[in-house]
């Protein structure tokens, strides 16, 4: 039988106690853990777990201050393109406690209405890339948020946010 270190060198199991916690609880452990390393490697970006960490706790912190009404139910839902970008939003929805609807930008933009339409989702993050399908995807609602251009003055402060283990993290 092939172990998973056996593949990949790199490759840290979780102890059982680690399973009990969320997905974001797990994530900041590995990021005080290993701060400088790197979390995401793409062929034009990469980001070590400090930036990462720093990038999705303005995003969720964002998405807190946004929580009044347009998104007070229903996942968020993301159009990205497959980048770090992604990454950074399911992050940042998990840190601010929510559930998110990742949407594929090879659909039609009759069928990303008729998803965001049965989820019930009130709140489109997007990249600069995307901005347009999104904007025609989520019409009539106006609730898109480029996260290309957050305001400078969100706070990369860890969110106050108390996530269960078995928070909902995507559908």
């Amino acid at each position: 039988m092939t172990r998973s270190a056996d593949i990949n060198p790199r490759f840290v199991p979780f102890a059982r106690g680690d399973t009990e916690q969320s997905i974001v609880e797990r994530f900041r452990q590995q990021a005080h853990r290993y701060p400088a390393h790197p979390a995401i490697e793409s062929l034009y970006e990469s980001l070590t777990y400090s930036e990462l960490d720093s990038q999705s706790n303005r995003l969720a912190n964002l998405l807190l201050a946004h929580n009044e009404g347009k998104m007070s139910q229903g996942p968020v839902a993301l159009l990205f393109g497959h980048n770090p970008s992604m990454v950074i939003a399911m992050l940042g929805v998990l840190k601010a406690g929510k559930s998110y609807l990742p949407l594929d930008l090879r659909w039609p933009v009759t069928r990303l209405k008729e998803v965001l339409t049965h989820s019930q989702s009130r709140l489109l993050l997007t990249e600069d890339a995307c901005e347009e399908i999104a904007k025609e995807a989520m019409r009539p609602l106006p609730a898109v948020l480029n996260t290309s251009r957050l305001p400078e003055e969100i706070s990369e402060a860890e969110p106050d946010v108390v996530i269960p283990p078995d928070q909902l993290a995507y559908i």
